[in-house]
């Protein structure tokens, strides 16, 4: 009995040990764990505590992407477009979403007939709804004419219920600024205001993003004749002219754009090349790993 006892009590001491080693062993793995994801959750912290008007989950996206995690973010949205991607056919529209505001009058517009206007876009159905490709001004009055015309129409016979929004700048009574962000592009060497500043917004038409990170596409960007980043051959580039011309077209210059150039930003390859689809889009190398495919 005497025996049983002290193996008895020797397996309850080795129980403890075994127990003890193993609350050790947890406590350095975590440990280690929170040693290795500080730099992470603080970065991740500061992060989103910068002022931002977007709403927290597409910055976490983009903080996911700028940390090593494209690959992941690219993988999940391939799976949720390829799963939320409409399917073709359907019922046909009977008519057009409204676009624009404040549209300027008829009788008026018809008066500035001679002013620069875009052509009608033609449409891609046999019976085409009212107002399909048909532009109409938008907004205030400038010069007694509507410095924006908007339309909408469908792109494909196969889609009928998908509808495109475009819009449409008249560079003579309008004119175009970039400013550099806060990150983008990461050698500018002043950045501009983080939002449009409130007395300014009277006169703002629209408002769009940089496009591409540096990091992800080499997209170069010049203003003044100064180069923050080299200006890449091939890339389409955003160019607005001193003389108020604005195109975006496919670059050849030089890295640095010339002195008739107000500024040059460049996003990737162009989709679209005079009028084809861009030959480079079949090559995957030429998107950077942000780009859908």
């Amino acid at each position: 009995m005497r025996k049983s006892g002290a193996t008895g009590q020797r397996a309850s001491l080795d129980r403890r040990r075994k127990r003890t080693r193993r609350r050790r062993i947890r406590r350095v793995a975590l440990l280690v764990l929170v040693v290795l994801l500080s730099p992470a959750v603080y970065s991740y912290a500061t992060t989103m505590m910068q002022p931002s008007s977007l709403p927290l989950w597409p910055r976490s996206v983009e903080w996911l992407r700028a940390h090593h995690g494209n690959w992941l973010v690219d993988e999940v949205e391939h799976y949720y477009y390829s799963w939320k991607a409409p399917a073709p056919g359907g019922p046909q529209l009977h008519s057009l979403p409204a676009v624009g505001l404040g549209t300027a009058p008829v009788a008026k517009a018809r008066r500035h007939r001679s002013g620069p206007r875009p052509p009608r876009i033609a449409p891609v159905f046999s019976h085409p709804l009212p107002g399909e490709g048909v532009w109409k001004g938008t907004g205030p009055l400038m010069q007694g004419r509507p410095p924006v015309m908007v339309t909408t129409f469908r792109t494909e016979v196969g889609y009928p219920r998908i509808v495109a929004y475009v819009a449409w700048f008249d560079h003579t009574r309008t004119s175009v600024a970039w400013y550099p962000g806060r990150y983008e592009p990461p050698r500018a060497p002043s950045r501009g205001p983080m939002s449009v500043p409130y007395d300014q917004r009277w006169r703002l038409f629209a408002t769009f993003n940089g496009g591409f990170i540096y990091a992800d596409g080499n997209n170069g960007s010049s203003i003044g004749g100064r180069m923050y980043e080299p200006l890449k051959a091939g890339l389409a580039t955003l160019v607005a002219y001193r003389d108020g011309r604005v195109d975006v077209t496919r670059w050849d210059g030089g890295p640095v754009a010339g002195p008739d150039v107000a500024f040059a930003r460049q996003s990737l390859p162009l989709i679209v090349d005079h009028g084809r689809l861009n030959p480079a889009l079949n090559d995957s190398s030429q998107w950077g790993p942000s780009c859908p495919p």
